[in-house]
């Protein structure tokens, strides 16, 4: 093994944030074998240690495992023993010595067919996979205890499989409590800051996503706070979504973290997707409606909006959304489950406050961007055109506000780095134009400006390199359409000597 520590009778690799391997996947995975401390997630197992040894001296390698030093989420481990391809009766032996040696015997691995058995002093089952030759599965059954399935299923072994049932939802849970196990709330927010710079409020967000997860870990009722999240556009509402889809698709690859645009949704007996759609990815996943789904342009839906006959369509929008948030049986799934976020710029409420306090006095732009990113109130919402009981089923509005410089160059740099990387050429930003992206930013026009700012300078410059067939080292941003083309230095001392 790669990486690994030998002691005297075992060899081992200790994975700190576990490594998932399917179940089926695990005889391919370890073909000499292995003793695997791991924790069954239903399908798949989160490996946390591998041990490999010969088997020889089952006394001393058990008394090597158990002063193993494991990291706090091996906890309620299992041991699996994966027997070797070409096991030899005396490695078998000694396999089997070793893991009845251990505390517990949950599961064991035996190549690649799967025996189910019921062990009712664990109060769970634990698996027998195994590879046994045709005609031999009886006294593979004796040997280990088990009964055979040949009288209740398909004779073929391989059909077997078909035997076992796991459910989505059931692997989803014991993700989230592996998950809440071995995170605590400052190492998520610290995670999520990476992406989304310079929010004060970021960490009330993150806090309902991690109250609402250790909830369902806990076994306790789902304890959810849908929010509402409002701030001018390029402030870091979809970032936010992003980079939670982001981490969980790596922490808890089967949680759903959707985005709908609530744009997209219809009045009933309207053509156009209805209200069952905020929940479709939820339904794909077979998740019993846990998951987090951002509602996009959420605020559009609390202006009224008049079809030809004169009703108006979002007030019966809003209450289909209403059902959903409080929580009902939508399209076969239990949204009481799911925690919802809706977000909107309230640009057309931050409008009307404008006009009511600023009307053709010429006010300053920093004064009107301030007022600008006020934060927006319930009360806004209701005047905007809101029922009383669509916001008060959403337990907290949150507000993002405008950035700090310091926030502002991260972000710079950051935007600077991304196309970088797209183009394939080191780019900077000269002290001027930070300058000007400081100007621009926090104000109505959103943070976006930052990115679409710097993008089109660095396109023009790389139309310039590609034409030009220029060997560029970097590309330096001075301006909003300005941009210096640095040479690689080998050109720069060709073209000097052609000068020559």
């Amino acid at each position: 093994m790669k990486n690994s520590v030998k002691t005297d009778h075992i060899e081992y690799k200790i994975y700190e944030n576990g490594k998932h391997v399917h179940k089926r996947a695990v005889c391919r995975r370890y073909p000499t074998g292995r003793i695997l401390i791991c924790q069954d997630l239903g399908e798949a197992l989160n490996v946390i240690c591998e041990v490999k040894t010969d088997f020889e001296n089952p006394a001393a390698e058990i008394e090597d495992i158990r002063k193993l030093p494991l990291p706090s989420s091996a906890e309620k481990c299992v041991y699996v023993a994966v027997f070797p391809k070409d096991e030899n009766e005396s490695a078998v032996d000694g396999i089997r010595r070793v893991i009845d040696g251990l505390e517990t015997r949950d599961m064991l691995v035996y190549n690649n067919s799967v025996f189910l058995k019921n062990e009712p002093t664990l109060e769970k089952a634990f698996f027998i996979i195994a590879n046994t030759e045709e005609g031999s599965e009886d006294a593979f059954c004796k040997d280990y205890g088990i009964q055979s399935f040949k009288e209740k299923c398909e004779p073929a072994i391989e059909r077997l499989y078909e035997q076992i049932v796991v459910e989505p939802g059931s692997i989803l849970k014991a993700q989230i409590q592996l998950w809440a196990h071995k995170t605590s709330f400052k190492e998520f927010e610290k995670e999520i800051e990476k992406t989304v710079q310079g929010q004060k409020e970021l960490s009330s967000v993150v806090f309902h996503v991690y109250h609402y997860l250790t909830s369902i870990a806990n076994g306790q009722a789902v304890d959810k706070q849908s929010i509402i999240l409002a701030g001018p556009s390029g402030c870091g509402k979809t970032e936010t979504y992003r980079a939670l889809k982001k981490y969980f698709e790596k922490e808890i690859p089967p949680l759903v973290v959707d985005l709908i645009d609530t744009n997209q949704i219809t009045g009933e007996g309207y053509k156009g997707k209805d209200t069952n759609h905020i929940v479709s990815a939820l339904k794909k996943a077979k998740s019993d409606g846990i998951g987090i789904v951002f509602l996009d342009e959420f605020d559009k839906r609390l202006i009224p909006s008049h079809s030809s006959h004169g009703d108006d369509v979002n007030r019966g929008i809003q209450g289909q959304l209403l059902l959903a948030i409080e929580g009902c049986n939508l399209d076969g799934i239990d949204t009481s489950n799911t925690l919802f976020i809706g977000m909107g710029s309230f640009n057309e409420a931050r409008e009307k406050r404008r006009q009511e306090k600023h009307i053709g006095f010429g006010v300053e732009r920093t004064d009107a961007a301030c007022e600008h990113y006020s934060p927006i109130t319930r009360e806004e919402m209701i005047k905007l055109g809101a029922s009383y009981e669509l916001i008060g089923r959403f337990g907290h509005v949150i507000n993002y506000g405008p950035l700090s410089p310091e926030a502002l160059d991260r972000i710079i740099d950051m935007r600077a780095s991304e196309v970088s990387e797209s183009y394939g050429v080191r780019l900077s930003i000269s002290d001027s134009m930070r300058a000007f992206l400081h100007q621009n930013s926090n104000t109505e026009f959103g943070n976006r400006l930052i990115e679409s700012l710097i993008r089109e300078a660095a396109t023009r410059a790389m139309i310039e390199i590609l034409s030009e067939e220029i060997s560029a080292e970097e590309i330096v941003i001075t301006g909003k359409d300005s941009y210096i083309i640095k040479k690689a230095v080998k050109e720069e001392q060709d073209q000097q000597r052609e000068a020559l």
